[in-house]
């Protein structure tokens, strides 16, 4: 497996874009956005049944590997399209939280069911939080999408179909 330096990995110059600009370049990279989604329903599947062996007492391979494998293969997706400086907001470093809760009870099985909660609870929390708290900081400057007026205005509002 390649090491993270040397995957070449953009330099965060996405952070100069703001919430808007974010949000318009998110649709561009079709194919990506179908791997992403195709990841992500792994990667819940993968949860689903790793939780469920841990509760009932079974071994939880190999659905434990791909739940790793595709929360790893999401991160590395991430670092690409948004650079190093992802890791240090609420998202990024609850994500990372979430790997190291999975490949802790992967390694240690009396740790499995109670990391596995954790991680699920602490994904649940974090992805259903508002932008402020999603994309706050846990050290330098607060995010683009964090408010302070940078977010995209709202959409216009209709009224019988006409736009005001």
């Amino acid at each position: 497996m390649e090491s993270l330096r040397q995957l070449d990995l953009p330099a965060p110059a996405d952070a100069t874009h703001s919430c808007a600009e974010r949000r318009s370049l998110k649709g561009r990279l079709t194919g990506l956005r179908a791997l992403r989604m195709a990841l992500r329903t792994l990667h819940i599947a993968a949860a689903a049944v790793t939780l469920g062996a841990a509760i009932f007492g079974q071994t939880p391979e190999p659905w434990g590997g791909l739940l790793l494998g595709s929360g790893l293969a999401m991160v590395l997706l991430d670092l690409r399209k948004l650079g190093w400086d992802w890791l240090r907001y609420v998202q990024g470093a609850s994500v990372l939280l979430k790997l190291a809760l999975v490949a802790l009870g992967l390694t240690w099985s009396p740790a499995l069911l109670p990391c596995l909660w954790t991680a699920l609870v602490v994904g649940s929390l974090v992805s259903h939080a508002p932008g402020s708290i999603r994309h706050a900081a846990l050290w330098g400057p607060t995010g683009p999408c964090a408010g302070g007026g940078s977010a995209a205005p709202p959409p216009p509002h209709r009224t019988n179909g006409v736009i005001r």
